[in-house]
């Protein structure tokens, strides 16, 4: 037969979308337990939603007359629009002349080959996705300090609370920008700064780079995936803390419900005690519902040698704890408290949320194909004009959505005890 990139695009639709091969990305945790909403964006270009800010306060106590008694003012509650736009982004990978070829004579062979570049590609897309969950409008790690000189190749060291290994396990290779913070002054204003080898034991990652852009790197300064900074949705980093940043288009400072929650750990390890004292912050805002608490392996680890305290506890079920293999269940005051493990959480933070007052919205989650094109090549196949191959690309359209922000907890300067 024939290949090109229609009748590859025929050959991707019969393996991967009618024979049911799994393409769920490796890397897709917090994705699995926040849905995406297809089909969500409303008004033009953005998913309009309402937001209850305020109560209302219009109450009378009339006390023990049996007159009728004047009422006081309505005092009405509040609500504002939220408006939240998605962001694309696309993922691209070559496929070679090589490995096309191979079938004209054995689609086994071919298979096999492809099978292998399709799962990398979902994979990775996949990684960046759940990045972007994390870290979007963020930052993936904080530089110790500059002083690298006018070179092209150093040695950078990432600082220990910023630290998530299982992040920059996959970053090798991967471009990056530096700045002074999110949205701040850009450090390499020449070329991309290109990652290389990682070493998980001191924190320590070699990057390359154009020498001006090298030596303008300083103590602090942030690493942000390559044209990323303003271009990527906002995730947990930017949507659960306390701040005063406007998140939906609506100002925190103006209503205090609209503020998340963060909560220091006392620059100490992570424990049963800060994850209940900081269950009963949202307790106390937002009411009951089930909490997630993600936190680094390393902290998992502290905490894991803390469950036998906890099991101290009264032996009724909903005093104890589930240790399980890969998640420990509690009771607190808003109900059932899981924790959970995330290799790319960095080791000085934890992040404690009702995932069901999140919404993944927008037009497409990760797709190989433009909704609603019709025709020979929908599937983002296209042959190059200057490298024997064919371009194969992935593509998304989706941004977090907070619905009830005083219902969240950044927990900060966690130390833990296994050091990185």
């Amino acid at each position: 037969m024939t290949v090109d990139s229609s009748t590859l695009s025929g050959w991707f639709k019969d393996r991967y979308e009618d024979s049911g091969i799994d393409l769920v990305p490796e890397t897709s945790e917090i994705a699995q337990s926040i849905p995406f909403r297809a089909g969500t964006m409303k008004l033009g270009n953005e998913y309009v939603f309402n937001v209850r800010v305020r109560r209302s306060q219009g109450i009378t106590f009339g006390g023990t007359s049996a007159t009728a008694f004047a009422l006081n003012a309505v005092r009405s509650g509040q609500t504002d629009d939220g408006r939240q736009a998605a962001y694309q982004m696309v993922m691209r990978e070559q496929i070679a002349y090589g490995v096309i070829s191979r079938a004209q004579s054995s689609v086994e062979a071919f298979g096999n080959a492809f099978d292998e570049i399709v799962r990398d590609v979902t994979n990775s897309f996949g990684f960046y996705r759940e990045m972007q969950l994390l870290y979007g409008g963020s930052s993936i790690g904080t530089i110790t300090a500059g002083g690298l000189g006018a070179v092209t190749s150093a040695n950078i060291v990432i600082t220990e609370a910023s630290w998530a290994a299982g992040l920059w396990s996959q970053m090798e290779g991967a471009a990056v920008d530096v700045y002074s913070a999110p949205g701040g002054t850009q450090r390499n204003t020449t070329q991309a700064v290109v990652i290389g080898a990682v070493n998980f034991d001191n924190r320590t990652i070699a990057i390359t780079g154009a020498a001006a852009d090298l030596n303008a790197i300083q103590a602090n300064d942030v690493i942000i995936p390559f044209g990323a900074d303003g271009n990527w949705a906002n995730g947990f980093d930017v949507l659960v803390p306390s701040s005063s940043t406007q998140v939906h288009g609506i100002n925190p400072a103006t209503y205090g419900l609209w503020q998340g929650n963060t909560i220091s750990a006392g620059s100490a390890a992570l424990t049963f005690a800060k994850i209940n004292s900081a269950a009963s912050r949202i307790a106390s805002r937002a009411g009951m519902g089930k909490l997630v608490c993600r936190v680094s392996p390393l902290t998992w680890g502290d905490l894991n040698d803390d469950v036998a305290a906890l099991r101290r506890y009264a032996a009724a079920v909903k005093s104890g704890a589930d240790l399980g293999t890969q998640s420990i269940k509690f009771y607190s005051q808003t109900g059932e408290l899981e924790i959970r493990p995330h290799p790319m959480v960095k080791a000085g933070e934890a992040f404690l949320t009702m995932d069901s007052y999140f919404k993944r919205i927008g037009s497409a989650d990760i797709s190989f194909r433009l909704p609603g094109v019709e025709g020979q090549q929908p599937r983002f196949f296209k042959e190059l004009d200057d490298v024997a191959a064919l371009e194969m690309r992935a593509w998304s359209d989706q941004a977090l959505v907070v619905r009830k922000r005083s219902c969240h907890a950044k927990i900060n300067n966690i130390v833990n005890s296994l050091a990185v």
